[in-house]
């Protein structure tokens, strides 16, 4: 903190600073390895798949990908469905 670099030299501003949902800026500020943003993220969804909270939702099983999907990197293999 306190950093400024060279007039024209923020190399920061090259990254993708779009929050995608929870205060989540993937490939931004801190992250767990495989960039994800929230550890044990699993529990942020029911044991059906379906999330607690929709404004709160951080990935979600989606039945017609067979996939975990969402706004943060699963912590957990995301082809693993919700009954395994």
């Amino acid at each position: 903190s306190g950093f400024y670099p060279e007039e024209g030299k923020n190399l920061a501003k090259r990254r993708d600073n779009k929050d995608t949902g929870g205060g989540n800026f993937l490939n931004w500020s801190y992250a767990w390895p495989m960039n994800r943003r929230i550890l044990y993220n699993r529990a942020s969804a029911d044991p059906s798949g379906k999330p607690w909270s929709k404004e709160k939702a951080v990935i979600w099983w989606d039945a017609k990908q067979k996939l975990w999907v969402g706004t943060d990197v699963p912590d957990f293999k995301p082809i693993t469905a919700p009954n395994e």
